[in-house]
C-alpha cells in the first residue's frame, strides 16, 4: 500500500525473481505465486530498492495442504529505524524477521526502505 510515493520494484523469493511489485493505494496483492521454502524451512523475500522506496505492508501466505497466515505489518506508525535491525513478527506458526528497512509510514501502511 503507498497513498504516496508508489512506484515498482523487483521482488525475489528464495534468490528466485518472481517479477515486480508495484506500490499504490490498492492493498490487494502486487504479486502472487507459489515458492518451496529452502532447507531449514525459511521463506525469503527479497525486494531490490530501484525506485524512491520500496513498501511492504502484508504479506499472505499459504502453507500446503492447508495453513495460512495474514500478516499485517501497519502496526509501528511513523518512524526511522536502524536499516541493520531485525523487525520480527509470529502468528499461526509462522515468523516473519524483516531486515533492510529504514522507516514505517502510515502512508505506507507499514515498512518502506528509501536508501540503497
Amino acid at each position: 500500500y503507498a497513498s504516496r510515493y508508489a512506484d515498482t520494484n523487483p521482488l525475489s523469493v528464495n534468490g528466485v525473481a518472481v517479477g515486480s511489485t508495484t506500490s499504490s493505494t490498492s492493498t490487494d496483492a502486487t504479486v502472487t505465486g507459489a515458492s518451496t521454502a529452502d532447507g531449514n524451512g525459511k521463506l525469503t523475500f527479497s525486494f531490490t530498492r530501484q525506485s524512491h522506496h520500496v513498501h511492504l505492508s502484508s504479506l499472505d501466505i499459504e502453507a500446503v495442504p492447508v495453513n495460512s497466515v495474514k500478516m499485517s505489518f501497519n502496526d509501528r506508525g511513523d518512524k526511522t529505524l536502524a536499516i541493520s535491525s531485525q523487525y520480527v513478527y509470529k502468528s499461526d506458526g509462522f515468523t516473519f524477521t524483516l531486515t533492510g528497512w529504514t522507516h514505517t509510514r502510515n502512508y505506507a501502511k507499514g515498512f518502506l526502505r528509501n536508501q540503497p
